[in-house]
């Protein structure tokens, strides 16, 4: 059986889309929602009120927030792992104990970071811890996807936390983004989350050469 080898770079690029279509559905304005909704319903013919229109942006939305989480996490696992492989699995509790307690903290310093960055926006008011984040929406891409599924007259109110979620999202991103220059790169101090033997071996996989006065250091 051939191994599923991946690029953690595609796997860093899709979770950057993800988040990017996330925020253009959930952070729009009053004005450029009822535009879009007037589009929409002049298109389709369908009528669709306010409060329905929010609720599928805000559950659609989700989904692609999750995913994002998902794909970062995933990107992050494939450089540790020694066969490039990744996990199948949504269940982001599972790819959070595969992804080792090396990643865990680097996307804890994010997460620090990026509340520090949007005090007083939108996005501050995340309260969880990342470990609580992750197991409060574990299911939330599954979840998020068939909202009506077990209550088909209206969505269930189990959608919460969805700021400390995007918080999530984006720390793990940046983690990603962190831990793969530093590979590419091979140069400079290390981040705390993989060491030199760590880079050797990604960059190797990758397939480029890394100078002997590099290996020394």
């Amino acid at each position: 059986m051939v191994a599923d080898l991946q690029d953690p770079f595609l796997w860093c690029a899709m979770a950057r889309s993800s988040a990017a279509a996330a925020s253009q559905m959930t952070w729009q304005g009053s004005e450029e929602m009822q535009e879009q909704r007037d589009l929409f319903v002049k298109v389709t013919g369908l009528p669709l009120d306010a409060p329905k229109w929010r609720r599928a942006i805000t559950w659609n939305g989700a989904v692609l927030v999750a995913l994002s989480v998902e794909q970062s996490l995933k990107a992050l696992t494939i450089m540790t792992s020694p066969t490039s492989e990744r996990p199948r699995t949504h269940d982001l509790v599972k790819l959070w104990k595969v992804a080792g307690d090396r990643v865990q903290d680097r996307i804890c310093d994010e997460l620090r970071w990026v509340r520090d960055r949007t005090v007083g926006t939108r996005l501050s008011q995340g309260m969880l811890a990342a470990e609580e984040i992750v197991h409060h929406h574990r299911k939330t891409f599954e979840l998020a996807r068939y909202y009506n599924e077990r209550n088909p007259t209206g969505a269930p109110k189990a959608l919460t936390q969805n700021i400390d979620l995007w918080q999530f999202a984006l720390a793990a991103y940046r983690a990603t983004r962190l831990a793969l220059t530093r590979a590419v790169s091979g140069m400079g101090p290390l981040a705390d989350d993989t060491n030199w033997n760590d880079v050797i071996a990604f960059n190797r996989r990758i397939g480029r050469r890394i100078p002997d006065w590099e290996n020394e250091v």
